[in-house]
């Protein structure tokens, strides 16, 4: 198939399911092409590329639509940069009906088209984060967490997407190192004050989001591993109040 086309998805969800099933199997060649070149872009960095393997496979193993439903989040001038010479975009951006209604279509087509296309989408939104939001302090404390963790355990969209943040990225993966048992107390004293004292909304626990620091680790610590851990976890939180000698 060489002609390229996309067209609003219905707003029922079981014929949005079927329509994403059946747009799945029919990237055309130059979508495919796209998309093999944006995620190659956003592969050249080996760290980032390490914590990509690790993080889409960890998502795709609790669902298989989640990084369709990653690259509907993506906001729509960043989106818009991300796919400006993506093939249907070009032709969405052909369309009547206004900026706003283009902007609808291609989120449209990021949440339900084919596959490697939400596959590139993630990797250059990932891609964009890693180098704007996070220091190579942040960069190194994320490598080498992760690979004391070993696999991710199955994230879901909202905290994957927090990984690429250097506050919710540190609590996801302390999180991920109590669960398995893993050095998270070590971890936790390498966080800066500022991080350890930040607060910030946890849209994975449903809703809004509830919002929550590091101290809502310390039911966790002390049924992981111990009541005297979970102390621990405490005296840290409260070292980092304390000012500067």
């Amino acid at each position: 198939r060489t002609s390229v086309s996309w067209t609003m998805p219905s707003p029922s969800r079981a014929l949005a399911r079927a329509h994403r099933r059946q747009v799945a199997t029919q990237a055309s060649a130059e979508e495919v092409r796209w998309a093999m070149k944006q995620t190659a872009e956003a592969l050249k960095d080996a760290e980032l590329e390490r914590l990509l393997v690790n993080m889409v496979s960890s998502l795709q193993r609790r669902s298989r639509s989640s990084c369709h439903e990653w690259a509907g989040l993506v906001v729509p001038n960043a989106l818009q940069s991300i796919m400006f010479d993506n093939p249907v975009k070009r032709q969405i951006f052909t369309q009547p009906g206004g900026v706003h209604a283009q902007q609808q279509r291609l989120r449209a087509y990021a949440a339900d088209g084919p596959l490697c296309v939400a596959l590139a989408v993630v990797a250059s939104d990932a891609q964009r984060s890693w180098t704007e939001n996070l220091s190579a302090e942040d960069r190194t404390f994320c490598i080498e967490a992760l690979g004391r963790i070993g696999r991710l355990p199955d994230l879901m969209v909202s905290q994957a997407r927090g990984l690429l943040d250097r506050v919710i990225g540190r609590y996801v993966i302390i999180e991920a190192m109590v669960k398995t048992s893993g050095p998270a107390l070590q971890y936790l004293r390498q966080c800066p004050q500022d991080i350890l004292c930040s607060s910030f909304r946890a849209t994975w626990l449903g809703g809004l989001g509830r919002e929550i620091s590091v101290l809502y680790l310390y039911p966790l610590v002390a049924a992981q591993h111990s009541c005297t851990a979970a102390e621990s976890l405490i005296e840290c939180i409260v070292r980092s109040f304390a000012p500067p000698a």
